[in-house]
């Protein structure tokens, strides 16, 4: 007597070689039945002949064949006989991204690659919904797959490797607030993260700490806010400073600090604490230690100053040459030297001919830049004849105003004229 066991193992032998003929390809129903041959048909009660089976009667057939290496995918009048396999579903998934040469497909795109043994090894079933695809796949993502949503739709994806995108960010700048980091990076490494434009500054720390890369740092600043750097916060800081002050220092070698935090990008002033309702004191206390070999801040007659380290004649000069005809109280006032400085430092360059004076209808000195080369010493002779003859006037002007004033403070602008020879017009 043959055991039914045995005989339902043959069919199943049967249906299974039908099946690896085709490839080992998902077969429809009707087809399995048009494959098999007449003592097949005849075991399970199937006419050969009889043409109009239905797909749900073809079903029932075959079920109980079916054990653990097969099994039947469909639904309404489309099945269809695959054999079951235990395959790699995340290598699956990998290799339909990549066969589609886009960063991310829909799930529905994604399943309709997916092979029918691998749809139903991870539980899915023919008309399957995205929220019930997305669970039946998330344990299949690996660590660089990943499904985001937009609106109502999923999508697969490669997961961003978000060390490498912060480097890849690192390299546009080296210095940024952590919303505006937040602002630059890829929506897919975001979304990864947790992240939006609304995170606060304390949860995209927390989401970037454990992605650093070499020479990454996150540091607080003076308010609640945090800064991403990559290297050495206080040489990164010196050189944006530097960096922000490099076209005024070489125009004209000094800036008035009051002045200095118009030249400053946002975001350093809102690491350092300032605005520009920040007083000169508060000003040069911050940026003073950040000043590096460069710069210096100086006082001035009336105020601070941001100044170039190097040959203070030479700002003098530079100075005059793009504001000639100023008093010597309004130049003294403007520069970033004291007055004993300014007054060394003029009489130095108008003894070598850098700068000359003039005196104004109302006997007013006014400096213009003088005609000795840049570069002339500042100390010594004056070269030429130009400097004897300037001084010989200067020293009659002096002699003049001695004899006419007998040790008062003043004299008049008549008697000065008549006695030096000039002329009314002058």
């Amino acid at each position: 007597m043959v055991n039914n066991t045995d005989q339902n193992a043959d069919v199943t032998a049967a249906l299974r070689e039908i099946l690896e003929r085709n490839g080992k390809e998902p077969m429809t129903l009707a087809d399995v039945r048009k494959a098999m041959d007449a003592p097949l048909c005849e075991r399970l009660g199937i006419a050969k002949k009889k043409k109009n089976l239905s797909v749900g009667t073809l079903k029932k057939v075959f079920e109980p064949y079916l054990e653990d290496t097969l099994g039947i995918w469909g639904k309404g009048s489309s099945f269809s006989l695959y054999l079951k396999s235990k395959g790699d579903v995340t290598a699956a998934l990998r290799e339909i991204l990549r066969k589609s040469g886009k960063s991310s497909l829909t799930l529905s795109a994604v399943v309709k690659e997916l092979s029918i043994p691998l749809q139903s090894q991870i539980g899915l079933v023919d008309g399957s919904s995205a929220p019930e695809i997305r669970e039946a796949l998330i344990p299949h993502l690996g660590d660089d797959l990943m499904i985001s949503q937009k609106g109502k739709t999923f999508y697969l994806s490669r997961r961003p490797n978000v060390a490498q995108a912060l480097g890849t960010m690192m390299e546009k700048k080296d210095f940024w607030t952590l919303s505006a980091a937040v602002k630059e990076m890829d929506k897919t490494v975001c979304e990864q993260l947790g992240l939006s434009s609304k995170s606060k500054d304390t949860d995209i720390e927390k989401a970037l700490a454990p992605h650093l890369g070499a020479g990454m740092e996150l540091r607080k600043g003076k308010g609640k806010s945090f800064y991403l750097f990559k290297g050495a916060p206080s040489e990164i800081i010196e050189r944006n400073i530097r960096t922000s002050f490099e076209a005024t220092m070489k125009e004209k070698g000094f800036l008035p600090l009051s002045d200095a935090v118009k030249k400053m990008n946002k975001e350093l002033c809102d690491y350092l604490g300032l605005t520009s309702k920040s007083g000169n004191d508060v000003i040069e206390k911050t940026l003073r230690p950040h000043l590096g070999a460069g710069m210096e801040i100086r006082k001035g007659i009336k105020s601070l100053f941001l100044v170039k380290k190097g040959d203070s004649s030479e700002i003098i000069v530079k100075y005059i040459s793009t504001n000639p005809g100023k008093s010597v109280k309004k130049l003294l006032e403007a520069l970033p030297f004291s007055m004993k400085d300014c007054v060394d430092l003029l009489n130095d360059l108008l003894k070598v001919g850098r700068v000359t004076p003039r005196l104004t209808d109302k006997l007013e000195t006014c400096i213009f830049p003088g005609e000795a080369r840049q570069g002339a010493p500042v100390a010594g002779p004056a070269p030429g004849p130009a400097a004897p003859a300037f001084v010989d006037r200067r020293g009659e002007f002096e002699a003049a105003f001695r004899e006419l004033g007998r040790q008062r403070r003043f004299v008049r602008i008549y008697d000065l004229r008549r006695r030096l020879g000039w002329p009314r017009e002058d």
